[in-house]
């Protein structure tokens, strides 16, 4: 998450675990500073929360693992880059595509979050198979 943060130039991330990280208060996730904060927000805006996030739409989202033996860079993976590539241009700005190996075990991980959960399944699945065939 921080370093997405980093990358993009952004202050407040987080993952469905309920990790979140505000990089303008702290550079590792805090579920008490996050409550805090949240509730100054309430506070000020004098709303409720339900209001707050009337315009927030939540995407289904699909995380599945490659078993792989090497771990070159996936940007030179051709067949990987290719099919993110069409995985990307499918989603548009409806939905996002992260690909990226553990770092403690030998996968590639790849998230996918989009608006029809069968659709991304299918996506995730095509990448997973195109990764184990590639680097497995």
């Amino acid at each position: 998450v921080v370093a997405t943060l980093r990358r993009e130039g952004l202050l407040l991330g987080g993952e469905q675990s309920g990790h979140l990280v505000h990089l303008g208060r702290a550079t590792t996730g805090d579920g008490l500073l996050t409550a805090l904060s949240l509730a100054g927000i309430l506070a000020s805006e004098g709303r409720p929360l339900s209001h707050l996030l009337a315009g927030f739409r939540r995407f289904p989202q699909v995380l599945l693992n490659a078993r792989v033996a090497t771990k070159p860079p996936l940007d030179e993976v051709e067949a990987v880059v290719r099919q993110a590539r069409q995985v990307e241009e499918s989603l548009g700005a409806d939905g996002r595509l992260v690909l990226r190996y553990s770092g403690t075990e030998p996968l590639a991980r790849v998230m996918i979050e989009g608006p029809d959960q069968d659709v991304i399944e299918e996506m995730a699945s095509g990448l997973v198979e195109t990764l184990a065939r590639e680097l497995g």
